[in-house]
């Protein structure tokens, strides 16, 4: 059997308008059509969890299936992409930088993109509709791999738990 291709769709700082600090943006506009689009076409709406579940299984041809990701953590994935998700009852993970949770601003970089913080992860994390995960970013440069992810995993847990 082979495996089930599930594609899985990366968004990253989500506006209501050009606020000209975010290079990469997604106005919420078009992420409200993109799942108004997704919902019509019926697709149903998969963790990066349920992905490994049903990636081996048999499947129907007629199942659509999808994963949406917000990476970053940004403060409008939360202010203006969060609402859109309640709204239409969809689930979407979320990838965040442990470190810069809550920070509205970072040394030396000028136009830095607020992040969330851990309430706001929480309210979503309990929302049942989002999952959170970790990366790595620019700033763990030189640091030893497992010691960073393992930091950056139980800083998600202790501050999200499920």
């Amino acid at each position: 059997m082979q495996p089930r291709l599930i594609p899985i769709v990366f968004y990253p700082e989500i506006v209501s308008e050009n606020n000209h600090i975010a290079k990469d943006f997604v106005f919420c506009e078009k992420f409200e059509n993109d799942i108004c689009i997704l919902m019509s076409e019926g697709y149903q709406f998969l963790s990066l969890k349920e992905i490994v579940k049903f990636r081996n299984e048999a499947t129907n041809s007629d199942e659509k299936r999808i994963c949406l990701v917000l990476w970053g953590g940004y403060i409008g994935q939360f202010e203006n992409a969060f609402g859109i998700i309640a709204r239409y009852n969809v689930h979407v993970d979320f990838i965040i930088a442990t470190d810069l949770v809550g920070m509205g601003s970072y040394p030396g970089i000028d136009n830095f993109i607020p992040h969330f913080g851990w309430s706001q992860a929480n309210q979503m994390k309990n929302s049942g509709l989002v999952d959170i995960y970790t990366f790595l970013h620019p700033f763990d440069k030189g640091k030893e791999l497992e010691k960073v992810l393992l930091k950056n995993i139980n800083l998600i847990k202790s501050n999200v738990p499920n």
